[in-house]
């Protein structure tokens, strides 16, 4: 694999901004000198996805190395994959000063200029998950046309014309992907999906990068203090909500919600003095709050909407106890952000493999989450829990791993 090469000149351009996690790395090669540049296509409400909310030394108006160009979907790059680039270059002029693009990373519907830039230019797919699983994957095809059914403007256009456009947009992905050099995308056996498309493109001769990491960046200055309990004991789970309806193509998607509430119903009763902290957030939501008033659960609930990360991080510090999926997903930043601030973490995290043990509380039925939550009600079991969990976060899951890989 041929590594990034810090001393040639050029830029590193940043597309697709997924949650702002390709952020991390732009921040990190800026640190070592290199010259980035990072598009922002989502509109301001998308605090999940707009820098800004989730890196507190970026401001808005942008600087400008990062460039706005607010998309009404993201689809429409790799329908018109031409005509984007070549509004998108004529954006960089001002910025690249007649330098080359030497290095790009492509996420989400980006993935189809790769085929555009030139040999020059080492392309490296940048996955967030779905977009590798899905939008780059022809055996799902008829899958992605029955669910845009009610989403985007495909939703408005005739079936035949829907699945055509579908079709096309996964084609051009897929080709997209090919023509990578790199894949960066999460270790083996957190998706059979997932894995089987590494497979096959690591067959086409691209480097696979496994990766599961968060930037610590944006939590510096957070105090990470142990802070003795007070009042009703604080649960957090910022679980996206995803557990009814998973398709047999859509295997290794349930994040457990369902299992969570029930744990939580039962736990209450026996311990009321409870506050829990969930987040308006997956396409199960309105599910998941039937469920709470089902079983009683609603009462003792506080709902969020979506948030920017310093406001979540806030939650954070105040939790006594958090959640990451308990299902057959996989643990992700919400997870490591629970041991980077030392609280006690109830998740199904058998897929990570290739960690050593970590200090977690494992769980992937409904008894298995009360009985950690019964367990936990004794705080001098949180205490012990506390140092071995802030020790592991920052050494397991940093970018550092991934950009000894990247760069020379």
């Amino acid at each position: 694999m041929e590594k990034i090469d810090l001393a040639k000149p050029g830029a590193v351009l940043f597309l697709g901004t997924m949650n702002a996690m390709p952020m991390m790395y732009a921040l990190a090669l800026k640190e070592m000198g290199q010259q980035v540049l990072y598009l922002v296509d989502v509109p301001a409400t998308d605090k999940l996805s707009r820098p800004e909310h989730q890196y507190r030394q970026i401001s808005y108006p942008y600087p400008d190395w990062i460039v706005e160009m607010v998309l009404p979907s993201q689809l429409l790059v790799s329908l018109l994959p031409s005509l984007f680039l070549l509004w998108l270059k004529t954006r960089l002029k001002p910025q690249l000063q007649g330098q080359n693009i030497k290095a790009v990373f492509l996420g989400g519907q980006f993935i189809a200029l790769a085929p555009l830039f030139g040999a020059q230019t080492q392309k490296l797919l940048l996955s967030y998950g779905a977009d590798l699983e899905w939008f780059c994957n022809p055996q799902r095809v008829d899958a992605l046309a029955e669910e845009f059914k009610a989403k985007s403007f495909l939703q408005y256009l005739p079936a035949w014309l829907r699945h055509g456009l579908i079709n096309r947009i996964v084609q051009r992905n897929y080709l997209g992907a090919l023509q990578c050099q790199t894949l960066l995308f999460f270790p083996p056996g957190f998706s059979q999906t997932g894995d089987l498309m590494v497979q096959q493109l690591q067959q086409h001769g691209l480097h696979y990068i496994p990766r599961l990491d968060v930037s610590f960046t944006p939590l510096q200055g957070f105090d990470r203090s142990y802070k003795p309990r007070q009042g009703a004991l604080q649960i957090l789970c910022p679980v996206r909500f995803h557990y009814q309806d998973i398709s047999a193509q859509a295997c290794g998607e349930n994040k457990g919600n369902d299992l969570i509430i029930r744990a939580l119903a039962r736990f209450v009763q026996q311990y009321p003095q409870v506050q829990i902290h969930f987040f308006e957030k997956g396409p199960d939501v309105q599910n998941g709050r039937a469920l709470c008033d089902e079983l009683g659960l609603s009462p003792y609930v506080v709902w969020h909407q979506q948030m920017s990360l310093p406001e979540l991080l806030a939650l954070y510090q105040q939790a006594d106890i958090c959640f990451d999926q308990v299902g057959n997903h996989w643990m992700g930043a919400v997870g490591i952000y629970a041991l980077y601030f030392g609280k006690p973490l109830i998740v199904n995290a058998a897929n990570l493999r290739h960690l050593p043990p970590l200090p977690l509380f494992q769980a992937c039925n409904e008894q298995q989450i009360f009985d950690h939550l019964l367990a936990l009600t004794d705080e001098a079991l949180a205490k012990l829990y506390y140092p071995k969990a802030l020790a592991c976060a920052e050494v397991n899951f940093g970018p550092a791993h991934v950009l000894q890989e990247l760069v020379r």
